[in-house]
Order: structure tokens, then sequence, then C-alpha cells
């Protein structure tokens, strides 16, 4: 008897330890949500190396600021960074793309000339005994540059600068002033503009044993170089004509000035030319007056390249064999886009100096939808279709901040033609509807009900005080009210859209239709509820501009939360029943890092190391912004190590089931070890049971069993 005890003890062990074994074997999992193509901004190129793969020019960065850039295929686009100031531009670049030269402003606001290396970074090349100075090209071998500085009578010259000289003035045509835009490969010979005697500015073509000669005209009075081949016998710019029409032109010493005509437009400029000297490439107006990049040939003459979906583009340079083109478009937004040219691809839009990012900030009951805002425009995605852009309502930029159970209903605010923004609800049938306002300018949506029937957020009254309010079909926005006499948003919504909790006046508030709005008795914003709203979660202020994440019930009233370790925290959002909340809080290192507190446990853990296995490359969660009802799955947003860019990520905590053939301890032999797991766990009910429901079914029952039974044998 004492030996069949013992036996079947062993029995259960082997049985709950295969059963463990068929759960653990399924791990849990991270999805980085990815970005929404380029982010906002401006950006303009210059020039391009002579096999195309390195191009530079200016960009604006996430501050704002316009700054040089350098950018490869396989680098992206490099910030060169300045001389101490705000802004810097790009303007040469040698012919193995290691050496670039622009202007940089410096810690005075001063523009100088640059020089840059990746070993040296930024060299300031000095003036010609003035205050400002510019580089505008570069020899092959990055020994010589070229460009305009101004001298100590505060005149601009043209100067061409090597290590051993310095400077050099090159003079002019017998005016005052010149500029060097140009340079040939071995750095003998310079173009540019000058003035001559009577103040009018010619195109110059200038060598060390002839000096400076003037190129002429297209009949008129004034021309400007731009461009020269390697070898510095073809030069391009723009001249007038006897109608004082400005025209791209192509010169050679034997043919002179050759006029490249125009879009139909009137007026156009040539800046680059290929190896050769038969590609040309410049920016032509056409008929609509809209200045357009071309690239020209003396077979097919002006080519409109286009643009970017906007009207405007220009072609300042070229590669050696004239395939790749650089140069600047406008998109269908109006920015500005350095771009990168083929026959075979057309125009590639190489974005701005700004990092790609997105943002989650809600997930659909199941986790198949996640909803957030990528470079300022509000995304859906699904795992199938990937992140969907969900447009605007005539602006610019937009966000999605909730979703309803089911993942078909999408809440959130977009800019408007006018800068304004508006709440909006989103459904794939509709597409975006504007909320309207509470008689003011602006208003967001920030939660929604379960079934996508109840939108909460802000909105301007007729005062203009942003005032909480909830939306219906049939009722429109009502407004929420107030605490005291100032303002009111509304964060969140119960599963039903009876209870709405926010902040109202610095306090954080929870609303019913009986109750109206009531104080939590607490300095801060309630951000999230429970399915029924019983519970509600946010931050409130500890000590003095010191906050905690707290969890309020009626019966408890405040519970704070804590922190990581660090100072402050914020609670998002809570489970159906509360008994999980999830947010952001600062570790003992004042980092940023995702949490999630349990009821059971009463206790906040950080994501990052309860998941670390699957934060490979030094990635990291930084803040979870929502959870599914059930707790199952997480959302919010992190640094992805592998794209170098903080990302928007699903957390599932327990994968969903994968129906197999029976083979439950995933051995590859369907035997009794499988028999029985089945059997011990017979009956068992719920969406995490493991490879014990083998047909997935949330239920152990004879139909896995006769699963295992057909199977029998297979594979052993």
């Amino acid at each position: 008897m004492r030996q069949m005890i013992l036996s079947r003890a062993w029995l259960y062990l082997i049985i709950g330890s295969l059963w463990s074994l068929a759960k653990d074997s399924w791990s849990q999992s991270i999805t980085w949500i990815g970005v929404l193509g380029l982010p906002p901004g401006e950006s303009e190129a210059y020039s391009a190396s002579p096999n195309g793969s390195t191009i530079v020019g200016t960009a604006s960065n996430a501050e704002g600021r316009w700054h040089a850039f350098r950018w490869t295929q396989a680098g992206g686009m490099e910030d060169l960074g300045t001389l101490g100031g705000e802004g810097s531009r790009a303007y040469g670049v040698s012919a193995d793309g290691a050496v670039v030269v622009g202007a940089a402003q410096n810690a005075d606001g001063q523009w100088r000339a640059f020089r840059w290396t990746q070993a040296g970074g930024m060299e300031d090349l000095g003036t010609l005994g003035g205050a400002e100075s510019w580089a505008y090209s570069v020899s092959a071998d990055g020994s010589v540059v070229v460009g305009a500085a101004e001298n100590a009578d505060g005149d601009l010259r043209a100067f061409r600068w090597t290590r051993s000289t310095g400077m050099e003035d090159l003079g002019t045509l017998g005016g005052r002033a010149a500029i060097a835009h140009s340079i040939s490969a071995d750095g003998s010979v310079v173009v540019g503009v000058a003035e001559n005697a009577d103040g009018d500015l010619r195109a110059f073509r200038w060598t060390r044993a002839r000096g400076m000669q003037d190129l002429g005209t297209l009949g008129g009075y004034e021309s400007w170089a731009y461009g020269v081949s390697p070898d510095g016998t073809v030069i391009v710019g723009e001249a007038q004509n006897a109608d004082g029409q400005w025209r791209a032109f192509r010169w050679t010493q034997a043919t002179g000035m050759q006029n490249l005509g125009d879009l139909g437009g009137g007026e156009s400029r040539a800046y680059s030319i290929s190896s050769s000297g038969t590609v040309v490439v410049g920016m032509a107006r056409n008929a609509d007056g809209q200045w357009r990049a071309f690239r020209w040939t003396q077979a097919s003459g002006i080519e409109d390249l286009g643009t970017l979906g906007g009207g405007e583009s220009r072609a300042y340079g070229i590669s050696a064999d004239g395939a790749t083109i650089v140069g600047f478009a406008r998109n269908t937004y109006g920015e500005r886009r350095a771009f990168r040219w083929t026959q075979a691809s057309g125009m590639e839009d190489l974005g701005p100096l700004v990092t790609p990012w997105s943002y989650g900030y809600g997930v659909s009951a199941d986790g198949s939808v996640v909803v957030g805002e990528s470079h300022r425009r509000a995304f859906r995605w699904t795992r199938a279709r990937g992140i969907q852009d969900l447009g605007t309502l005539g602006g610019r930029r937009s966000a999605a901040y909730g979703v309803s159970a089911d993942g078909s209903v999408v809440v959130g605010s977009s800019e408007l033609g006018w800068d304004y923004w508006h709440a909006f609800r989103w459904t794939q049938a509709e597409g975006m509807e504007d909320l309207g306002t509470l008689g003011g300018g602006e208003s967001h949506a920030y939660g929604v009900s379960a079934d996508g029937s109840v939108v909460v957020g802000t909105a301007h009254n007729s005062n203009w005080y942003w005032r909480a309010f909830r939306w219906t079909r049939t009722a429109g926005m009502r407004d929420l009210g107030v605490l005291n006499d100032w303002y009111s948003i509304a964060y969140g919504v119960s599963a039903d859209g009876l209870v709405v909790v926010g902040e109202s006046d610095r306090r954080a508030f929870r609303w019913t239709r009986a109750t109206g709005m009531r104080d939590l008795r607490v300095y801060g914003a309630a951000y999230g509820i429970s399915a029924n709203g019983s519970v509600v979660v946010g931050t409130f202020e500890f000590d003095w501009d010191i906050w905690h994440a707290f969890r309020w019930t009626a019966a408890m009233g405040i519970q704070d939360l804590g922190t990581l370790g660090g100072v402050n925290s914020v609670a998002y959002s809570a489970s159906s029943d509360g008994a999980i909340v999830v947010g952001t809080a600062q570790n003992a290192d004042e980092q940023w890092r995702a949490f999630r507190w349990t009821l059971l446990n009463n206790a906040m853990e950080d994501l990052n190391t309860t998941y670390a296995n699957l934060l490979t490359g030094g990635s990291y969660l930084s803040s979870a912004r929502a959870i599914s009802p059930d707790g199952r799955y997480i959302v919010g947003y992190g640094w992805n190590a592998n794209t170098r860019r903080n990302e928007a990520f699903l957390l599932d905590t327990q994968p969903g089931c994968t129906a197999h053939s029976g083979d439950v301890d995933n051995n590859g032999c369907v035997d009794d070890a499988d028999l029985l797991a089945v059997l011990f766990a017979f009956g068992n009910t719920g969406s995490n049971l493991g490879r014990v429901d083998v047909n997935c079914d949330e239920v152990v029952d004879d139909a896995d069993l006769l699963q295992v039974l057909f199977s029998f044998g297979s594979g052993c």
C-alpha cells in the first residue's frame, strides 16, 4: 500500500512537472510597433560625392534649428554640429565623402567657413580680415576649399584655402565683391561670380596662370557661375539674356555660353554638372511659375524631375556619372525635404535631422489593436496590417489616445487647417469624425467606452476655458463642469461610459451622472479607471513638486503606489478589476521606467526587470500607458536598441494559444506523457492553460483528449 501511494505521488509529481513544462515552454513576447515613415521637419541637399553614396546639406533638428548633415545609405543623416552657435550648412564634399565643407555659426552668431572630418570635427577656416565667411566647394582630395569671406573693409571676396597657404583672396573683375562657388577636382580651376568695374556681377573662371576670366552673358548684363566639371573645362550657371531674363547656361572655351532653356516659365538656373560635362542639373520655372528641379542633356533637353508631392523642387548636385541627383523638393505638407533622385527610384525623401519615433497610448481588449502617435500623426496598428496612418482633420498633426474594446473605434485629437485642434472619433467605415467643441476653438479626446459609444476629453467653452466633456451620438458634447472655477480635463471612462475621471483645477476627480464631479481630495490627476468605475488610478502630489502614482477606491481612499526607487511616478491605466496598474516611475538612477503594480503583491515591479530576457542589446521600456482588461497586454513606449529610436511597444505577458496535434510536452513524440498531462488537467478552463488545451478553445475536455489519442505514437 505504501509503495502504491509512493508510486502515485511520483506520478503526480511527474505529471505536474509535465504540465508545468507544457505551460512554461511558452515564453512572453514584446512587439516593437515601428514608425510612420519619416518624421516632420525640413532639409535641403546641396552636393553629392562622385559615386553618389555621400550627400551633404542642411536639415532641421528636433529643436527646429538648421544643422549641416552628412548622409550615407548605411548611416542615414548625421548631424555635423556647429562652431558653437545655432546653425550650420554643408555645401561641398570630397570624392571619398570624408571631408565636408560649409558654413556654421560660432558662439557670437557669426557665420564661418568650416572644413569637417570624422577625426577632427568642424574646423573654423577663418576670414579675410572681416567677421564672416562661407565655404561652398572642396577639391576631390579635400585639400583645397573655396568660398567667400569678408575682408577688413567688409567686402565679400572669393577665397581659395589650403592648409599651407590659409585663405587666399582671388580678387575681382574690377569691382569690390566676389564669391567662389565651385572648384575642379584637382583644385586648379575655381568658378563663381565677381563684380566688374561697372558694378555688374559676372560669372568667372579662375586659374593661377590666367587669374579671373569674365565668361560673359547671354546678351544681358549679368551672370553667375555655380558649377564646374572635374577637369575644369565645362562651367554651368545662370545669365541674363537680351530681354533681361535669367537662363541656365553651359559654357566651354569652344562654344561659349549655351542657353539651356526653361520649363515654360521663362527662367532657369544650372547648379551642377556631371564628370563628362554632358548632364546638367538645376531649377527652372514651369508654365505655372513654380520652380522645378531639372536634368538636362543635349539629347533630351530640359526634363522636369517632379516633386515629393508639393509644388516646388530644386536640383543642386549631381554624381560624376550623372545618375544621382540631389536637391530639395516640397512634400504634400509644403515642407522642404532633401531628396536623392535616380532614374530607377525617382525622388527619395532623405528626411530631416529628427530621429523617427512612435508612442503607444491604447490597446484593444485582445491586444490585436494598438493606437498612438508617430511623428505627430495618429496611428492604428494591427499585426496583419502593421502601422496605419489615420490622417488628420485637415492639418498636419494628430494623435490617437484611446481605442474601444474590439479595436474598431479610435479617439484622439487632430489639427485643423488653421492650427486649432479638435477631438475626433475614427472608424474604418467613416474615417475621422470631428467631434466639435463646447463653443470655443479647440478640443481633445482622451478616452472611450468599451463599445465606442461614449467619448471623453476636454474642450474650450464659449469663454475659451477648458472643460471636461462626455460625448455621445445622441447628446453630443456635454460639459461636465469644474471643481472650482478654472479648468477640467477628462482622461478616462468606465467600460459602460457612466463614470468619468480626470483633473480639475489641479485636483483629481471622479464624475457620475448622480454625483456630478467629486474631488478625490488630492492635488493631481486621475488618468485611468477600472471597468465598473470603482477603482481610479493616476498621480498625486506626494510632497512639494514630488508626484507619486496612486490607486483610489471609495473604501480605502488614496493609496500611494510608491516608485521604483526614485522620486516620481505616474499611473496611467488599470485592468478591468483594478487589480493591476501600469505606468511609469523613476528608478534609483532617476531614469523613467515602465512599471506594473498588482494588488496581490501590493508592490511595484519594473517591467524591465521582469521581462529582461525580452530586452536585448540595451532596449528598455520607458512608460506603460495602457493595459488590456484581463491584464495580459501592456502598451507604451521605450527605446528599441535595434532601430536606435523611441518606439511604441506591445508586451504580451502570456502569448496566445497555438493548436497542435497532441504533443503536449513538445518533444516530438505523442505518447503516454502527453495523454496523462491532458487527463490531469481535464476540466480546467481559461486563456492561459498552455499546451494541454490542444485545440485552443480555453477548456481542457474530451476534444483535446481525442486529439492526443488519434495522434498517439506519432513521431516516436
